[in-house]
């Protein structure tokens, strides 16, 4: 059964090491305890984790139109991701399409040049006999720190 040795490498980034025996496992655990002084090692049993595939299936209620049967049967676009991968007829999962999905060409911008407007003016327009008032009965706001 292989083992694996997981320890911190010289720059202190996690690495490992595969060995095919609990032996050569341990040898290398003592290896680098008494060489490289490395207390922080751990070892670890490979065993294969058994996989079963089954069948998925969906079970969907038809539209009253497509119940009697007389109705058009339009097929409805996928609604899901893994109604998707069912109309692109992959069982696996995996998806390869011909053509690209969904996303027409795009047609390449060409630069023009772009008319921009002076700022407006942001002070008022004084009239000659027109008297400005104080803000805040001649005292300027503080606002927040005001309190």
């Amino acid at each position: 059964m292989e083992h694996v040795v997981f320890f911190p490498a010289p720059d202190r980034s996690p690495a490992f090491r595969r060995f095919p025996d609990l032996d050569q496992a341990l040898r290398f655990v003592e290896h680098l305890r008494n060489v490289e002084n490395v207390t922080e090692a751990s070892v670890y049993a490979l065993t294969e984790v058994p996989l079963s595939f089954r069948a998925w299936y969906r079970v969907e209620v038809p539209s009253t139109h497509e119940s009697n049967g007389f109705g058009p049967q339009i097929p409805s676009e996928p609604r899901t991701v893994a109604e998707a991968i069912e109309a692109m007829g992959s069982a696996t999962g995996i998806v390869v399409p011909d053509e690209p999905l969904g996303v027409p060409p795009v047609a390449p911008v060409t630069p023009s040049p772009v008319a921009v407007a002076p700022p407006a003016a942001t002070q008022p327009v004084v009239e000659p006999n027109q008297e400005i008032a104080p803000a805040e009965n001649g005292r300027r706001g503080l606002g927040f720190f005001a309190r």
